[in-house]
């Protein structure tokens, strides 16, 4: 199916309703929606939520994208460290996350009287992802309209490309939860040591690439293409040597290069 025909089938998914609330992290995804539904010159409002297990730059991004399209957009606090069934981080730590989410999303939309609550999920997380937070939506009728129209991950950059939003460029970023393999107990320390080694990472490294914790062994993951070009980095002995001030005591590139937490972890 040609790019034009999903977005005409994009299209008609979103002017099925005329308030709608879209769950607004500020990635590209989100990002591409909540601005498409302004196109459309829906009634849109994006809703960011901020808690200890997300980046601020993707919530500051994010009041800098709506505030240049002029979306109105709301910032609500969550504390996920709160929910034991969270902390605990099985592998159904996102259904309880999004779970949380969602509700106080759903009060929103009730109390605001708008139709319908979109996510930016898209075609290729469902097909190539383990995504148990896709259960909550469901529970609460949260519509994917990037699945309907089945809209991948690169339709989505060259739909941002086609908008000139220069969005197709931005490394996604997730949580900071999903640094943090299965098992592992979620606590605000080990979260504070992921965000410094990020930074530390990136300082050198301005390419895609994951962390991935262990304790006190970090493992990374860049795209497969670039391992070389890493291990020669020549900024490289500074990067281990900062990351073992932080505490990690083995530092170690994963050969296999980025696969997602969910799909690397569970037989998805």
């Amino acid at each position: 199916m040609s790019l034009n025909k999903k977005l005409s089938n994009l299209f008609s998914i979103i002017n099925k309703y005329n308030k709608i609330i879209v769950a607004y992290s500020g990635g590209l995804d989100s990002s591409v929606l909540v601005f498409l539904c302004k196109y459309l010159q829906k009634d849109v409002i994006a809703l960011t939520a901020k808690s200890d297990i997300f980046f601020d730059s993707e919530i500051n991004f994010a009041k800098s994208f709506t505030k240049f399209h002029n979306i109105k957009h709301k910032i609500i606090k969550i504390n996920q460290l709160e929910n034991l069934n969270f902390i605990k981080n099985d592998i159904n730590r996102c259904y309880y996350c999004k779970k949380e989410l969602f509700n106080k999303l759903l009060d929103i939309k009730n109390k605001l009287k708008y139709d319908i609550i979109f996510d930016g999920t898209n075609f290729s997380d469902i097909q190539y992802d383990f995504r148990p937070g896709l259960k909550a939506a469901k529970e609460f009728n949260v519509v994917h309209p990037y699945v309907e129209a089945k809209i991948t991950k690169e339709d989505i950059k060259k739909i941002a490309k086609k908008f000139n939003l220069n969005l197709q460029k931005k490394f996604p970023r997730c949580c900071i939860v999903t640094r943090i393999p299965f098992g592992i107990k979620i606590e605000k320390n080990i979260l504070a040591k992921i965000l410094k080694a990020e930074e530390i990472i990136k300082s050198c490294w301005n390419k895609f690439f994951r962390v991935r914790h262990h304790n006190d062994l970090i493992r990374i993951e860049v795209e497969k293409r670039y391992i070389k070009k890493f291990i020669n980095n020549s900024q490289l002995k500074n990067l281990l040597l900062n990351l073992k001030k932080i505490g990690y005591k083995f530092i170690c590139l994963d050969l296999e290069g980025y696969i997602p937490a969910g799909k690397r972890e569970v037989n998805f």
